[in-house]
């Protein structure tokens, strides 16, 4: 999901001098951005409303989108991706993260992290169509108490992208053993949402020895048949992520969203074009994976999904859902929480899928609530066994 300019000073009482400067850096760089594209703007625009009480000067951003609706979608798409790599420059700049690259067998993945004096480290793991860019919002409310770090999973972000390999929770596996092999990670606490929730659950399944504890957002690959979800539109064919036209856009903005986040001007556009250009890859990949299950009844659908996986976890659980979700009911949260024995479960009022983005101050006080209890008992257990063996 994109980077969202989140205006939550007063709960980030610390960090609002830095944030303050963060969003009026991203504003001055914006301005600057947009300034270089003026003159086409005004020669697309300006013409359009002379005579109609427009002032030239007046090139406030919080209004300007309204008065370009005759410009070129290629020109919006150019400005939002100009505007986007200053976003996330100016996020990863805040959170103290550096960018990297770890070459695996078949390309190179990107990752960044922070490198600050917390002993903890949290990884997050993206959904379908994001990338390791989207969490930057959740970031900056847990770098103050963990390290962080985030990858993009092939076939999103900038991570290697291969019409000819198959894109399926084996292979993704697999890449993500050799990924972690590659850059010699320790223990983590792995958090995921969507198809990330997915992979975090992968992950643990094939290195336990990873994986402190598992927070799961509103996670794939876990069904209750009772509902319905997404799963029935993949079944059929029918791929939310497939966009080609405008209005097939907004549907997937307002069916991820409950509360859509508010982003610079024109990334919008930049995203839209983003998706366009996955159109056959996203739907490969879905459509790929559902190939020959016939519904969500399927006897099919146990091999593919993590049901099964989840009932031997070991390591600490905690669920988290979006009480709005339109992709997976919050049913289906449930229904994983009663699958893992001593699992936590948390659901989060007035939000759609992606609570990092719509919700991330909420989401991250839930994540360091549940990582420092578990922290928490971990170390009691410690000192009480080095009492008895003293």
């Amino acid at each position: 999901m994109p980077v969202q300019w989140n205006n939550s000073f007063d709960r980030l009482k610390p960090n609002t001098a830095k944030l303050k400067s963060w969003v009026l850096d991203t504003r001055k760089q914006v301005i600057g951005t947009i300034d270089q594209w003026r003159p086409s703007l005004e020669a697309a625009v300006f013409s359009q409303l002379k005579g109609r009480g427009f002032d030239q000067q007046d090139w406030k951003l919080a209004r300007i989108q309204e008065r370009i609706s005759g410009l070129q979608d290629a020109t919006r798409a150019k400005i939002g991706q100009e505007v986007f790599l200053k976003s996330i420059a100016l996020g990863r700049q805040l959170i103290k993260a550096q960018l990297y690259e770890a070459q695996i067998k078949d390309g190179k993945i990107s990752y960044w992290k922070t490198n600050n004096s917390n002993p903890e480290t949290i990884l997050f793991i993206h959904g379908f169509g994001d990338s390791k860019d989207g969490c930057y919002p959740l970031a900056m409310h847990l770098t103050r108490h963990f390290n962080m770090m985030a990858f993009d999973l092939p076939g999103f972000g900038s991570s290697f992208k291969d019409d000819h390999l198959a894109y399926n929770f084996e292979t993704y596996g697999q890449w993500m053993l050799e990924f972690f092999d590659v850059i010699g990670c320790g223990p983590l606490h792995v958090v995921g949402n969507s198809l990330g929730g997915a992979m975090a659950m992968k992950l643990a399944e094939l290195r336990p020895d990873l994986v402190k504890t598992l927070t799961l957002i509103d996670t794939a690959a876990v069904i209750d048949t009772r509902y319905d979800s997404a799963y029935d539109d993949f079944i059929k064919g029918k791929v939310l992520f497939q966009i080609k036209t405008r209005p097939e856009f907004d549907a997937f903005w307002k069916t991820i969203f409950h509360r859509p986040p508010l982003l610079p001007i024109f990334l919008k556009d930049f995203i839209f074009e983003q998706f366009k250009a996955n159109h056959d890859l996203y739907g490969r990949f879905i459509l790929e994976t559902f190939a020959g299950i016939k519904s969500r009844y399927d006897v099919k659908l146990d091999k593919l999904f993590m049901d099964s996986a989840l009932k031997a976890m070991q390591i600490p659980v905690h669920i988290m859902w979006g009480e709005n979700d339109k992709l997976f009911p919050v049913a289906y949260g449930q229904r994983a929480h009663e699958l893992i024995p001593g699992s936590e479960f948390t659901v989060l009022k007035n939000v759609g899928h992606a609570p990092q983005v719509e919700a991330p101050h909420l989401t991250a006080k839930h994540i360091r609530r549940f990582i420092g209890r578990v922290t928490a008992k971990l170390e009691a257990e410690a000192e009480e066994q080095e009492a008895a063996e003293a």
